[in-house]
């Protein structure tokens, strides 16, 4: 069942398709892997050398997996690798990684310097993106299922959803997708809510996730607490996303379900 609400989900994120550009100018892959590499090595701290070969291969990881994403968004054109704000982040994203070296970093990072490559030529989402770049290090998988619950209660209308004509077919949809995201995100908790807001990942924004529900879907507040699942009560009534935790939300729930979403309709 969960596989099926994914590809549901997938077909039904309305114009929220990444597309890459179809350019066949630029660097090389091989020539950016090359490029990042010598740029960590040229700017990273001297260590012992166990210490430092392990950050080498963390880094050579971090590429690889940079590129697969970078092929898979169809984005051919690795011409932003020489910009220097490009270069400054990268820097930035390498060197995190290769100090604490975890799965969740490596996916958040990689993610994050894609969106960065593709984003190039718009300035407030790159710069977002590079405040995320900044941020990823300090949150873990907690953090990141919270700030995702907390997207999907207050930030989007799944069309899903919304196209269904009578409140009791909306109700139902949203009961299924609501029961998915929270095992999706099962690992968010209470403890994580300081640190999203003490990393400006927060900004006001009224409502319990109740309260939000029923107005993006048009079905009564009270019936939408009768199927709510428990776990979205950890949405806070007091606050919503900032552009950096819409950013950090959207990277996780991309890499958990089949959503494929456009920053732009959100950070502009």
């Amino acid at each position: 069942m969960s596989d099926e609400i994914k590809q549901k989900i997938g077909h039904a994120a309305h114009d929220n398709t990444v597309i890459g550009q179809q350019n066949n100018y630029g660097l090389t892959p091989l020539e950016a892997s090359k490029l990042a590499i010598d740029l960590f090595m040229e700017n990273f701290p001297k260590l012992q050398e166990q210490a430092m070969e392990t950050a080498k291969q963390r880094v050579k990881e971090f590429c690889q997996v940079t590129m697969e994403k970078l092929t898979a968004y169809n984005q051919e054109n690795l011409s932003s690798f020489t910009d220097p704000d490009v270069q400054y982040i990268l820097i930035n994203a390498q060197r995190d990684y290769a100090r604490f070296g975890t799965q969740d970093l490596l996916n958040a990072l990689t993610s994050l310097i894609c969106k960065r490559i593709i984003s190039n030529d718009d300035d407030i989402l790159k710069s977002v993106i590079n405040d995320a770049i900044n941020t990823a290090k300090y949150l873990n998988e907690n953090h990141m299922d919270l700030l995702s619950l907390i997207f999907i209660a207050k930030h989007i209308s799944l069309p899903i959803i919304s196209m269904k004509s009578t409140a009791a077919e909306r109700l139902e949809d949203l009961k299924t997708y609501l029961n998915f995201f929270a095992n999706t995100f099962s690992k968010a908790t209470i403890d994580a809510f300081g640190s999203i807001q003490n990393f400006n990942c927060l900004v006001i924004k009224l409502g319990k996730a109740s309260d939000s529900l029923s107005k993006i879907y048009n079905i009564n507040k009270e019936d939408i607490e009768t199927i709510c699942p428990s776990i979205f009560e950890l949405v806070p009534g007091d606050y919503g996303l900032s552009y950096t935790g819409i950013v950090l939300a959207i990277i996780n729930i991309e890499k958990k379900t089949y959503l494929n979403l456009n920053m732009k309709t959100w950070i502009k």
